[in-house]
């Protein structure tokens, strides 16, 4: 998988239920095979939809899947498939970081397009929704606070 494209490896890890990993040698491909199977092989969900509830928040730009990292301004971020993280034995996530940048209207309260203005924190709910492993539909709202905007 070395010689493969970025634009490649992009198509590949946004296929529902598809993941991309690559070693640079066999210690690395035993210890992926090994003690990273399950994870690499079981999506926990799909079909992940997550939207600002609020018009004057967009996301920009995306980082830490390849589907993310392809984000364009938009207000939805979708990600086809997820799968667990590996846990270390004292119970230390590693890696499975997602990242994306917002940006802020105008109309945002107490801020400018940057963010950054007097007033307080803006605040927002996220939508999170996906399809579990078993079909069914799940939704959840969260509370999100940008701190220092």
């Amino acid at each position: 998988g070395v010689d493969l494209s970025v634009g490649t490896v992009q198509a590949l890890s946004c296929i529902k239920g598809a993941k991309y990993s690559s070693c640079i040698n066999a210690d690395e491909f035993n210890k992926t095979i090994g003690a990273e199977f399950l994870h690499d092989v079981t999506p926990i969900a799909f079909n992940i939809q997550m939207r600002p509830l609020k018009p004057s928040i967009t996301f920009s730009k995306g980082f830490g899947s390849p589907e993310l990292n392809a984000l364009k301004e938009d207000k939805v971020i979708q990600l086809s498939s997820e799968f667990p993280s590996v846990h270390t034995a004292d119970g230390k996530v590693l890696g499975g970081i997602m990242l994306a940048k917002l940006r802020l209207t105008d109309t945002a309260q107490g801020t400018n397009s940057r963010g950054k203005g007097k007033g307080k924190s803006p605040t927002f709910q996220l939508e999170v929704k996906w399809t579990s492993r078993d079909g069914t539909n799940c939704r959840e709202i969260v509370p999100v606070i940008l701190p220092g905007c």
